[in-house]
């Protein structure tokens, strides 16, 4: 790989753990299967991404986002009149998730930060 390339890379990952996203939704959806009656999951999720719907009868109620920058500012979006059910949702999943991500991101970043500290010499 070229030294281009490398760079080229290290910036998109570099973009990509710069901010964090996490959507949490409800609803009915319609799953699309594959010919061999498999869940196709990489259509379902590009078209929740692209529409927030998949199919006419899909429904989606967005409960909560979640937005963090690299320095920690952080935007989050709750929905109005969470029910019950919805609020243990929100607890189970979406919170969990967020500190998931950021964990994950801090590994990554930490990697990032030794593999330099092994090809540049301090």
């Amino acid at each position: 790989m070229a030294l281009r390339d490398f760079i080229n890379r290290v910036k998109q990952g570099v973009e990509d753990v710069a901010t964090l996203d996490v959507i949490t939704s409800r609803g009915k959806v319609e799953i699309a299967r594959t010919e061999a009656g498999e869940v196709d999951f990489d259509a379902l999720f590009q078209s929740i991404q692209s529409q927030m719907t998949v199919g006419e009868h899909s429904t989606i109620r967005v409960l909560a986002a979640t937005r963090m920058q690299f320095d920690k500012d952080t935007l989050n979006f709750i929905a109005d009149d969470l029910t019950e059910e919805d609020k243990e949702i929100l607890r189970t999943t979406h919170w969990p998730g967020v500190q998931s991500a950021i964990v994950g991101r801090e590994n990554i970043i930490k990697l990032g930060v030794g593999v330099l500290d092994a090809i540049i010499p301090g």
